[in-house]
Order: structure tokens, then C-alpha cells, then sequence
């Protein structure tokens, strides 16, 4: 069966085929059509199935009215509920949402870039896992904003938590609980500066006040590696004798591999460590004990990310002043994490 044609659609309705473009594409401010004619062409081209051409739209307006989102791990709850607010915000502004995922490879990370740069994306939101690829969308004029994880020798424009102030936060609860050590759970990625400020934040919390890290474990860095996690964990449990007051995982997929290491071991608030983390997940509020966290606010993320990146695409310059937005982090208040008499 062939192909549709705008042609097609002008026959049956007969009409000029660039009246059929302008109607179908609301693009005829300056053509005065009858309500008629206008009915007429979208029942033809409901009739006969046919879809503007989104390419040739672009040629036209210059716009392809698709915006790339890179995340770094698509598995990982945080940028899943990101893409999902992102969708949601930007369906307002009739843009539409192209997802790809790196697996924390820097090549990958490249190799989109490429692709979206090469399907003529709009703007570009990107969680980096290097800088791999950035240069050259730079060089095209692409408007970009990264989020999650700032490259601050870069410049470009970055929004996501305050992960300083939200490793205070842990602190501060923590002690507000009574708390007297902890034990902490990173990702093995020595390089993550947002790991790296987490705990920065965590260790400045705890200065001046009676609470002692007792040890760091490092574990595999992304939700693919889920089970290898609680595999490191649960190998380190067994050669505790004494556990920490509470632990504490820097990443969601830190805490729920400690989660699923503890129930390992018959997890259980009376007689077991205090739990919490940074980055709420799925199902945290659900498993038992429900797990107390410091929250990302994940709209407000996606909303000032879309609004940065919008404000950027309609600069001449694709520069704006205020390009480094640090979102303030939330404590929500669950089961894991009792308080110690």
C-alpha cells in the first residue's frame, strides 16, 4: 500500500495542496480559509490516514520540536521519574521527548549525542558521565543543560541538588535521632563530583558533633549492577561484629542494597541499624521498615531544567546569566530511621 500524499488529501478535498500544508500544519495566519474548507481538509486526511511530515515541518519552521534527554542510567529510578516530569512539562510548550540511556559509558554518552544532534533536536538535557561528545554539541550551537552531575571545567549549564547541603541534612538528622555512627555506602566511581560533595556535605554535618563514621564501603556504581551491590554488602556484613548505630547509602541504589543485604539478615528496627539515604526510590515508602530519605525534588529538577534550557533556545547567544541552579534537598520522614534514647 502506498504512502499518503498531501496530494492525495488536496484531491479529495479538493483544494490547492499548499492549502491542505497551511491547515494541516496551523500555519495560515495570513490565509483566510472557511470554516468548511478547513473541516473539509481534516476529514480528507482522516479519511485517508494521513500525517504531516515532521521533516519537512523542520525544513519550513527551522524547528523540529524534539528535545533529547541523556540520562546515565535509565534503570535507575531518579532519571526515570525525571523523564517522566520532563514529558509531562514540556508536552505544554508542544515539544516532545526523545530518551536514550548511556549505562554510564562515556563512548555511549558520544554516540547519542551524535544521534540526537543528528535527528536536529531543539535543545539537549543530558546526565553526563564524562565529557565525551560535549564539544562537538557545542560546536553545532545545540542549546544544552546538564543535570545530576555538574562538569564544572565545561561551563555549560547544570541544574540539580544541593548534594552538599543534603549530605548536611543526613547529618543533621542523624544526630537529631541520637544517633552515634554510621556506617556509609558509596558508588566505587571515585570521580563522581556529586558523590564526592554528598559526602563532603556528610563529613562537614558531622564535625562538632558526636557522631563517628565507623567505615566506608564502595560499591558497583549503577542499578545494572543492583545485585552485585547487595553481593559486596552482604560479604561485608558477615564480617561485622558490632554494626554502626545506622547506615547510610549516598545513592538509592546504595541504600536498597543495603536494604536487601539486611534483610538478608533478618532485618529488624528493634534490634538492627538505623537506614537512610540520599535519593528517595520506588517502593521505599512501601518495603518495611519503610526507608527514611533525603529527597531530590524531582519536578522542580525537570521544571527548572526545561525552563533553563527554554530561556537558552530563545537567546541569540544560547547564553543566559544565571546557568548553575542548585536545588535545595528534602527530608522525608519514614520508618528506618527511629530515634535512639
Amino acid at each position: 500500500m502506498k504512502r499518503v500524499t498531501i496530494r492525495n488529501v488536496a484531491e479529495l478535498a479538493k483544494v490547492d495542496f499548499s492549502t491542505v500544508s497551511r491547515i494541516l500544519n496551523s500555519s495560515f495566519e495570513n490565509h483566510k480559509y472557511a470554516e468548511a474548507t478547513i473541516k473539509r481538509v481534516k476529514e480528507a486526511a482522516d479519511k485517508l490516514g494521513y500525517y504531516p511530515s515532521a521533516p519537512a515541518r523542520a525544513i519550513r519552521t527551522g524547528k523540529t520540536m524534539l528535545l533529547g534527554l541523556i540520562v546515565a542510567d535509565i534503570g535507575n529510578p531518579f532519571f526515570s521519574v525525571i523523564a517522566s516530569h520532563l514529558d509531562n512539562i514540556i508536552r505544554d510548550s508542544k515539544y516532545r521527548l526523545v530518551i536514550s540511556s548511556t549505562n554510564e559509558n562515556p563512548l555511549r554518552q558520544e554516540e547519542h549525542i551524535d544521534s540526537m544532534l543528528s535527528h536536529r533536536v531543539d535543545g539537549l538535557i543530558v546526565a553526563p558521565c564524562g565529557d565525551n561528545g560535549f564539544e562537538k554539541a557545542y560546536k553545532t550551537g545545540v542549546p544544552l543543560v546538564t543535570i545530576d552531575r555538574p562538569l564544572p571545567e565545561s561551563g555549560l549549564p547544570f541544574v540539580g541538588l544541593d548534594n552538599i547541603a543534603a549530605g548536611r541534612l543526613l547529618a543533621e538528622k542523624l544526630n537529631n535521632y541520637g544517633y552515634k555512627s554510621i556506617g556509609v555506602v558509596i558508588p566505587d566511581e571515585e570521580n563522581d563530583l556529586t558523590i564526592q560533595s554528598r559526602l563532603k556535605g556528610l563529613r562537614s554535618g558531622l564535625k562538632g558533633i558526636d557522631i563517628s563514621i565507623q567505615w566506608i564501603v564502595k560499591v558497583p556504581h549503577t542499578s545494572i549492577k543492583r545485585n552485585k551491590v547487595k553481593i559486596v554488602l552482604a560479604e561485608k556484613f558477615k564480617t561485622i561484629n558490632n554494626f554502626p548505630d545506622a547506615m547510610v547509602g549516598m545513592t538509592n541504589v546504595c541504600t536498597i542494597g543495603i536494604l536487601e543485604a539486611l534483610g538478608d539478615l533478618e532485618y529488624n528496627l528493634n534490634i538492627s541499624p538505623g537506614l537512610a539515604g540520599i535519593d528517595d526510590f520506588t517502593g521505599a515508602h512501601i518495603v518495611r521498615p519503610s526507608v527514611s530519605v533525603v529527597s531530590q525534588p524531582l519536578e522542580k529538577i525537570a521544571f527548572e531544567s526545561f525552563s533553563l534550557l527554554k530561556e537558552i533556545m530563545n537567546s541569540d547567544t544560547n547564553t543566559v546569566k544565571n546557568s548553575n541552579i542548585r536545588i535545595p534537598p528534602l527530608w522525608i520522614e519514614r520508618m528506618s530511621l527511629p530515634p535512639r534514647k
